[in-house]
Formats: structure tokens, C-alpha cells, sequence
């Protein structure tokens, strides 16, 4: 089994209740889903719901990681999750200024 596709998609989701913060109260969220598609019938499903506030990350920022992390993982088992975080993870020490 290996991973054919990485597809995202965003989306707005408004909230039922305003979420309270220091800054103000939030309405809406803006997240990113995302799919992985495999040569077989699984499918996995995740979600980047980044908080610039907090985390200093936006969508756009995801979206570029996203496209820049992708291709390591075309071609993979999705099973083998370990083996996906050591791969993940040496990228970002070979681009992480020190």
C-alpha cells in the first residue's frame, strides 16, 4: 500500500458560541482539511487548524508546508507511521535555521 495523492481544502467554520480570548472573541475558524489517498481503499482524513495569535502559523503558511512536506511522502507506506515522522522530522532539522 503506498500514498498517491495529498489533497487540502479549506474552510471556514463558524463557531456556536463566540470563542473568548484576551484579544476578543472569535467567531469563526478557518481551517484546512486534509486527505491522503492510497493506491488501495484507504483513505485517511487530518486537519491543520492554525492560530496565528498563538502559533505565529496561517493557512498559507500550512498550505507551503503542506506542498514542501508532501512529495517525501508520495510513494509510502501510510502504516508505517514512525517511519513518517523520522522522514518529516529530517527535513525540518535540514531546513531549520540554526
Amino acid at each position: 500500500m503506498k500514498i498517491t495523492d495529498i489533497l487540502a481544502k479549506e474552510a471556514t467554520i463558524m463557531l456556536t458560541e463566540p470563542l473568548k480570548v484576551t484579544f476578543g472573541d472569535i467567531k469563526e475558524v478557518k481551517t484546512l482539511f486534509i486527505k491522503i489517498e492510497t493506491d488501495t481503499d484507504l483513505v485517511g482524513f487530518g486537519e491543520s487548524c492554525p492560530f496565528e495569535p498563538v502559533t505565529g502559523e496561517t493557512l498559507s503558511t500550512e498550505q507551503k508546508a503542506l506542498e514542501f512536506l508532501s512529495p517525501a511522502l508520495y510513494g509510502q507506506d501510510p502504516l508505517q507511521i514512525e517511519k513518517k515522522y523520522i522522514i518529516l522530522w529530517m527535513i525540518k532539522l535540514s531546513v531549520t535555521p540554526r
